[in-house]
């Protein structure tokens, strides 16, 4: 592999990692208020892609924190995207009418 190839796959695995960031498996009131500034600095480092595979408990305070985090995305300039979103997420979020804009890719 060539110096120039190298710093290309370097240059990529970098902006893979930035473009996607991963939750924890509780999204819940117990947790909502340490996860929020990891999140805030996600999305200043200009993730716009979030990893939603672990979450297993998500309540209302969760729901907020990603609704807030789209939010702050789109204040950004970017289109927020959570994939794959779980059952446990999608179930507040239509309990609460939101599963539409939770699940979109704006």
């Amino acid at each position: 592999m060539t110096g120039s190839a190298t710093k290309r796959t370097g240059r990529r695995k970098a902006a893979d990692a930035a473009a996607s960031h991963a939750l924890p498996a509780e999204l819940t009131i117990y947790r909502v208020a340490e996860l929020r500034q990891d999140l805030l600095a996600a999305v200043a480092r200009g993730v716009r892609c979030y990893d939603l595979s672990a979450v297993t408990e998500c309540d209302s305070a969760g729901l907020q924190l990603l609704l807030s985090l789209r939010r702050s995305v789109q204040a950004a300039g970017g289109t927020c995207r959570f994939e794959p979103v779980p059952d446990p997420v999608r179930s507040i979020a239509a309990l609460f009418d939101v599963e539409s804009i939770l699940c979109s890719k704006a």
